[in-house]
């Protein structure tokens, strides 16, 4: 049987209910909070919200999650016409496909200690994967849903992740687990240095999306 870590308390709100092994983290401190946000560049342009910024806020490190580009094929339409015998002349549309290039630079901010100016944790989702979090694709009433990779101009083709502001007065919300880190098969976890999670955490796959395996 696999070992996961994390509060076993179901009266906590920090209760893990995939856990089997309690790592005393049933009251979420400010320590936990390794993560600090994502801010893409390019064609889905998207700031830091704590820095409403393309940069991470103090105390985080600025680590490169992806960078590269996919082309999104339209169709579209041109009018022709042309002359016939007796002068006359006949028109029609004719249909076209045009490539055009979506970059991404994609940029996650990490804390190995943890900070107070970061966000609480309640898990990703894509198309492919439910958040492990809620069973469902999507986050927990609490959280606020952002997109992290977008792979097609069609809504549905997106890794999001919930996060949720570090509140001083209310704590951790319903849900918050701890960060573990996020990776693919072209940069490492940047919490662990490896490609892989840390002891005590469950890899969660989110699916392969141009090649490149999400976890």
């Amino acid at each position: 049987m696999n070992t996961v870590k994390g509060c076993l308390d179901s009266n906590s709100l920090n209760y893990c209910w995939f856990c089997n092994v309690e790592d005393h983290s049933c009251h979420l401190k400010s320590k936990h909070l390794k993560y600090g946000g994502i801010y893409r560049q390019g064609s889905f342009p998207q700031k830091n919200p704590w820095t409403q910024n393309y940069k991470c806020q103090s105390n985080y490190s600025d680590s490169l999650l992806y960078d590269g580009s996919y082309t999104h094929w339209e169709k579209y339409w041109t009018r022709e016409c042309h002359h016939h015998w007796f002068h006359r002349k006949k028109c029609h549309d004719v249909p076209h496909n045009r490539g055009i290039p979506r970059k991404q630079k994609i940029n996650i901010c990490l804390s190995e200690e943890g900070s107070l100016n970061g966000y609480y944790f309640n898990g990703m989702y894509s198309n492919k994967a439910i958040n492990v979090m809620t069973g469902e694709h999507q986050c927990s009433s609490d959280f606020d849903d952002v997109l992290v990779y977008q792979f097609s101009d069609a809504a549905q083709h997106q890794i999001r992740i919930c996060q949720k502001s570090y509140d001083t007065v209310r704590g951790a919300p319903e849900g918050s687990v701890k960060f573990g880190g996020i990776f693919n098969c072209q940069e490492k976890n940047w919490l662990t240095k490896t490609y892989d999670c840390g002891a005590g955490y469950m890899k969660h796959p989110l699916g392969t999306f141009q090649g490149w395996d999400w976890f």
